[in-house]
């Protein structure tokens, strides 16, 4: 059998398991600090689903050893330790290269994956949800008719759950440092579905970014297109901010 272990740096009461199941899937075995192991089934229906499993455990600081059953696949998404009631979850839900038009089909470009933000969205139930796509869309030559119509299912599938609110993303360079002079349609396009729809729109131009430039000399950057660490931090304030407004 294959096993693992974690212990989490704050105390808590439950865990959440993010899980595929299909029949013919594996199992596994979760036991807080080596006792009162508890099953976990993931050979479960016959279409492939993402979905939350939540283990109940005594408040307090503890060990999780995690226990493969059998020989048969086994696909773990996620897991999540927390005191009930208690916390906020913050779930990264992008995936590398992502576009908004690939979000409506499913997948990157025009691929169908096996799972895709409908699955995401049903098996995490966010409270609220922050979309902030429109970079890959631009660059990759979507035109404005489909980048606004897959950010409008992305709206749709996030009222399901809650709340949601659209972001401007981070500001890019070229080779010639001015930025892509076709983003701003896109853009634009953002603030009309925040119009349309009565929801609030963050603009990552305005701050923390500001330009790719000037957010590069502060030491925000890692290329021209992607966020260091510090970058990502101050991004995080702006979008803690206006949770609490």
């Amino acid at each position: 059998s294959i096993s693992f272990s974690f212990t989490p740096t704050k105390p808590f009461d439950t865990i959440d398991f993010y899980v595929h199941r299909l029949s013919g899937l594996g199992s596994f075995t979760v036991d807080v600090d080596g006792s009162n192991a508890q099953v976990v089934d993931c050979s479960v229906g016959a279409v492939l689903t993402i979905q939350r499993v939540t283990v109940a455990v005594p408040y307090g600081n503890h060990t999780i050893n995690i226990t493969k059953i059998g020989s048969a696949s086994l696909r773990i998404r996620g897991m999540h330790c927390y005191k009930a009631n208690s916390e906020v979850l913050v779930i990264n839900g992008s995936w590398n290269a992502m576009s908004a038009w690939g979000y409506l089909t499913g997948g990157v470009g025009g691929a169908e994956p096996s799972d895709g933000p409908r699955k995401d969205f049903a098996a995490i139930a966010p409270d609220r949800t922050t979309i902030g796509l429109g970079t890959n869309d631009s660059t990759l030559g979507k035109t404005v008719a489909e980048f606004k119509a897959g950010m409008q299912a992305l709206i749709d599938l996030g009222k399901t759950t809650g709340d949601v609110q659209l972001c401007i993303p981070d500001p890019i360079s070229y080779a010639a440092g001015t930025g892509n002079p076709n983003q701003d349609q896109y853009w634009d396009a953002i603030f009309d579905l925040g119009a349309l729809n009565l929801i609030n729109v963050i603009d990552l131009r305005e701050f923390p970014m500001e330009s790719w430039d000037a957010a590069n000399a502060r030491g925000l950057y890692s290329d021209g297109r992607h966020a260091l660490g510090t970058g990502q931090r101050a991004t995080a304030k702006t979008f803690f901010k206006s949770a609490n407004y």
